[in-house]
């Protein structure tokens, strides 16, 4: 028995190295992936050609790929190319020393399906059908920061070599995903084409910056009601911080505006984004979270002070300025982060206000940015009158809260969170359970018996936009592996009951 218990560990000790110490590829974030064995960039998407709306389904002619492939441009570079294979006389095999056949490792998509992905050919080395072998490649890897990735598109295909076969000027080489085979094949033939290109990228960091003040107001009943939009903010800078990869910065502005000049000034707001400003690169990532009221007057009526100006309420500093952020002070804000993707969310009372085209300081005045809001420009937003948390606040916290390893709002699960998946996850979150319970406007408090249509979130995105958010996945953890072991000791338990 104890030699049975020390191998089970060592299966376990062997299957822990394996899948967390061998790592060649890094995710870069925005759809690159980095391979240092090779000293090159692959697109996350094996299917880019399709995806992108090149092609129909993204099979083409030799010729068809590699002009694709050159005149590629993607994440800020124009040097893509297809793979390649050494080549040489035709040699079949399947020990891995030919030049085709199985098991070959000598070439970047081979590399790649055997060492990267770790996927099994049909035939071992030997020649015969190997056990445990799939049709359907694996797509995920351990990345070198100890993340979960998925390529995507990578199905059961033919993909194209850009390396000719030099015994016959039309032919070129291929790798089989199905089988795991290296063979030559008509140019002519529709196959996949899957681009990288030399070198490393620039590594995508993220940086987020959450505002909420506590703010009581005594509504139409005389009851005061508290809005804790510091506290949602606080929910949201921890789970950004704890949860998140290649977080380069996060920083967290709350206060209570109960207290006389209490809250967060829009100057402080200016500040930490003009911190922000001097680290980020136009390969990062900004994500910015304003949480309390909002409307679109400052003095009483609907007059505003500059017309169609919104505005959100983070402190209780002076009336014309301080405490007041409106579109106009945002937009001048974000302005200098023109090529960086700026993910903005405005939890308050008529923040799709800030997005619309009625001034000079509407958002989609910039570029790279999306705005999701939690009200139309001409509706409200509530909260919880228990907790003071908002319900958008509570939709976002739980679309981006990780279960399984993916993020709730990741529909496909494949480990890439996009701008249309979290549109998705906001506007369809389940509130059938509140309808008929009372609510509270954001803001005065004033109460309101819940129907679904009073939950108005909406989205916007400039053209220009990259919507992929944070594209990965946590490892699994520690106590994970140790329940791989018991089972394995469970498993072995049992068949020596039964062999008995």
């Amino acid at each position: 028995m104890r030699r049975i218990l020390i191998a089970v560990m060592a299966m376990v000790t062997t299957f822990w190295f394996t899948t967390f110490t061998h790592a060649t590829l890094w995710d870069r974030g925005g759809g690159l992936i980095y391979d240092d064995h090779w000293n090159i960039t692959w697109l996350q998407d094996a299917n880019y050609a399709k995806t992108s709306g090149y092609d129909a389904d993204g099979r083409m002619t030799w010729s068809q790929a590699t002009t694709w492939a050159a005149n590629l441009v993607y994440g800020g570079y124009s040097d893509w190319r297809l793979p390649t294979t050494v080549g040489g006389p035709y040699v079949f095999g399947y020990n891995g020393t030919t030049t085709a056949g199985f098991n070959i490792k000598s070439s970047e998509m081979g590399y790649m399906y055997y060492i990267n992905l770790g996927n099994k050919g049909h035939y071992d080395t030997n020649g015969n059908v190997q056990p445990g072998w799939s049709s359907t490649p694996w797509p995920i890897f351990i990345d070198g920061n100890g993340w979960a990735v998925s390529f995507q598109n990578l199905g059961p295909n033919f993909f194209w070599s850009g390396t000719e076969f030099s015994s016959v000027p039309n032919m070129a080489w291929n790798f089989d995903f199905i089988v795991g085979n290296q063979d030559y094949g008509n140019k002519d033939g529709p196959l996949y084409a899957w681009a990288v290109r030399p070198g490393d990228v620039s590594t995508t960091n993220y940086y987020g910056l959450f505002v909420g003040a506590r703010d009581t107001e005594k509504n139409k009943e005389g009851v005061n009601k508290t809005l804790r939009a510091d506290l949602m903010a606080e929910n949201l800078y921890n789970l950004f911080k704890n949860n998140f990869p290649n977080l380069a910065y996060s920083g967290l502005l709350t206060g209570n505006i109960d207290n006389p000049f209490g809250g967060v000034t829009d100057s402080s707001i200016r500040d930490e984004i003009n911190k922000i400003k001097g680290m980020i690169k136009p390969s990062d990532v900004f994500f910015l979270y304003i949480n309390d009221h909002g409307g679109y007057d400052i003095i009483g009526g609907e007059k505003s002070i500059t017309p169609q100006d919104e505005f959100i309420k983070t402190g209780n500093i002076g009336l014309l300025d301080w405490g007041f952020l409106t579109d106009d002070e945002l937009y001048s804000y974000l302005i200098g982060m023109d090529n960086t993707n700026k993910w903005i969310f405005l939890d308050a009372c008529k923040s799709g206000g800030f997005w619309g085209g009625n001034d000079e300081g509407d958002l989609e005045k910039l570029t790279k940015i999306s705005l999701f809001a939690s009200a139309a420009e001409d509706k409200d937003s509530y909260f919880d009158g228990v907790t003071g948390l908002t319900y958008y606040g509570q939709a976002l916290k739980e679309g981006l809260t990780k279960e399984g390893g993916f993020f709730k709002a990741d529909a496909d699960k494949n480990g890439v969170l996009t701008f249309q998946e979290l549109y998705f996850w906001i506007q369809n979150y389940p509130l059938e359970w509140l309808v008929g319970t009372v609510v509270y406007e954001a803001g005065f408090g004033d109460p309101h018996i819940f129907s679904l249509d009073m939950w108005n979130p909406v989205s916007f995105k400039s053209e220009d936009f990259d919507g992929i958010l944070f594209p990965s996945q946590p490892v699994p953890e520690p106590t994970t592996m140790l329940l791989l072991g018991s089972g394995l000791i469970g498993l072995w338990g049992l068949m020596r009951k039964f062999k008995k």
